[in-house]
């Protein structure tokens, strides 16, 4: 290619400059939105019947969950009420926030309370609200970029007046630095919050006066002289309310965009101010690197069928699997059963999730979700037992139930028969080993090779032998003697077949009502059966 002009370079160089400068005006106010980057993305518009019902923006480190309509309302029930709002797991950072737009001039304010219309995209989403009182059209539009812990909102403001319009950009941001459920366990305290003004970054700054928790949120375009603070005393709970203002002039007909930072740290300030700033530098590059990531997992086992509406919600179950992902360092990395209160770490979930997750071609979600339940397992039990339920702070709820431990090992299996993976079925033998020996030595009284146990059906009393865990275990054993034998574990293989055909057939005898035609759900005796 041949090098232009010394003239030409200067001119290109000169327009490029001017094109620079077009996209602001002064005080830093900017009319360039980073909604350019989704053009050609799908998106979901949402039924206005559902404008009051939750929604997710999720990255694998952080996530913000509230209502359609732009709200954050009280949720949950692990945290009761709680659930809501802005995670970076183990902790909460923030209840949510609220914006206010003030007129020069006009003692009514407009509050972004009411979305008329919410947007959902593979990895970000908006609301829209048209304010006829104030001739204002307003989009808010936020993602969570990757392996970051923050979350970037932006808001473009059009003017549909045929004159000039004086605003005021109010932002309140709902502080709340709590824990995540069952830190009680491990004597974590939840402090009051308080706030100060860090000028030097331009951000509010909130700090758990008795964890090292941070949030902080602000503006590129926001100025010293523009930020203040305001602390309200919440009923519930020790958050505070913080706020920032802009002041902007909109022409007529024309938008103005405002870019909202929100970053955290559950363990060091100095973390925090640099996901801060670096949210403010690149945008538009954390958005872009998103945006390739999900049209490669769209590309990747993409299915053309006739029924158009299967193929696109099979499509966007591949989009909202990845937003499941939990990266919590130090504790684990993997898919959480489910938003807003199961967003921690379950092993009977995701040994089903993961059959259908290797079949949407996403088999490093699924390596990582084993490794992390191998690695709590180990932490918390030692005997090869399988976690059931475990919170993002490492804090075991159930050691695991009888079930949990055989489908481990079907899992591991299933993942090296799509993936060759043979190092990690290296590394997952130890555990299936000590696992179906703990499960078979320690929960068979009687040697039949059903154990006695809590299964899948956490009924209270419900502890006898199982069909669940009968069935599970048979899998488990057949498993473990594939792996065995793909390990050239011969004495090994050939016992655990073994034991999965004497089970398989004593199932299939023992366990069949003739007069149900159908299996049994448990056995025990009368009296027990009648108790529960």
């Amino acid at each position: 290619m041949k090098t232009p002009p010394k003239s030409l370079a200067i001119l290109i160089v000169a327009i490029a400059f001017s094109m620079i400068l077009s996209s602001c005006s002064k005080n830093g106010e900017s009319s360039q939105s980073l909604k350019i980057v989704m053009n050609g993305m799908p998106s979901i518009k949402g039924n206005p019947d559902y404008i009051k019902s939750p929604y997710v923006t999720a990255g694998d480190r952080l996530y913000m969950i509230g209502f359609q309509d732009g709200t954050f309302p009280k949720m949950g029930f692990h945290t009761p009420g709680e659930m809501s709002g802005i995670w970076d797991h183990p902790i909460k950072l923030m209840d949510g926030f609220s914006v206010e737009l003030k007129q020069s001039g006009v003692e009514n304010t407009a509050l972004l309370e009411q979305a008329d219309t919410f947007i959902n995209y593979p990895f970000a989403n908006e609301h829209i609200y048209h304010l006829k009182a104030q001739n204002l059209d307003v989009t808010r539009f936020q993602f969570v970029p990757d392996s970051l812990e923050g979350v970037i909102v932006e808001f473009s403001i059009k003017n549909n007046n045929s004159t000039k319009q004086d605003l005021e950009f109010i932002f309140n941001g709902a502080v709340d630095l709590s824990p995540v459920w069952l830190s009680e366990r491990i004597n974590i305290k939840d402090g009051k919050d308080f706030l100060s003004n860090d000028e030097t970054n331009n951000a509010i700054v909130g700090k758990d006066t008795l964890n090292d928790w941070y949030v902080a949120f602000g503006s590129t375009l926001s100025s010293s002289a523009d930020l203040k603070t305001e602390v309200i005393t919440k009923k519930e709970g020790n958050g505070v309310i913080g706020s920032f203002q802009i002041k902007l002039t909109v022409e007529a007909g024309e938008t103005k965009v405002i870019p909202v930072c929100i970053a955290g740290s559950w363990h060091s300030q100095n973390e925090l101010i640099k996901t801060f700033n670096s949210l403010k530098a690149s945008s538009e590059t954390f958005l872009s690197s998103k945006k390739a990531r999900y049209e490669k997992i769209e590309q990747t086992a993409r299915i053309t069928i006739p029924d158009k509406k299967i193929q696109e919600m099979y499509t966007w179950t591949k989009y909202t699997t990845d937003w499941l992902m939990r990266n919590v360092p130090g504790k684990g990395n993997g898919l959480g059963a489910g938003l807003p209160d199961y967003p921690w770490w379950f092993a009977c979930d995701n040994e089903y999730s993961a059959q259908g997750i290797l079949c949407i071609g996403q088999p490093g979600l699924v390596k990582k979700t084993l490794l992390t339940l191998d690695q709590l397992s180990e932490k918390n039990n030692g005997n090869g037992r399988i976690v059931h339920e475990v919170s993002t702070n490492g804090v075991v709820y159930n050691p695991g139930n009888l079930n949990e431990t055989p489908q481990f090992a079907n899992a591991a299996w299933e993942y090296y028969c799509w993936t060759g993976d043979k190092e990690i079925l290296t590394k997952f033998y130890p555990t299936i080993r000590k696992g179906l020996s703990w499960l078979l030595n320690e929960n068979d009284k009687d040697k039949n090779l059903s154990p006695e146990g809590s299964g899948m059906m956490e009924i209270n009393g419900l502890d006898s032998e199982m069909i669940d865990v009968a069935v599970y275990t048979q899998l488990g054993l057949t498993a473990a003697a594939n792996i065995a034998g793909e390990l050239g574990e011969t004495v090994q293989q050939k016992k655990y077949s073994e034991m999965a055909l004497l089970l398989k057939s004593r199932i299939n005898s023992d366990w069949w009502v003739e007069e149900s035609a159908s299996f049994g759900d448990f056995r025990s005796t009368s009296g027990k059966a009648l108790e529960i």
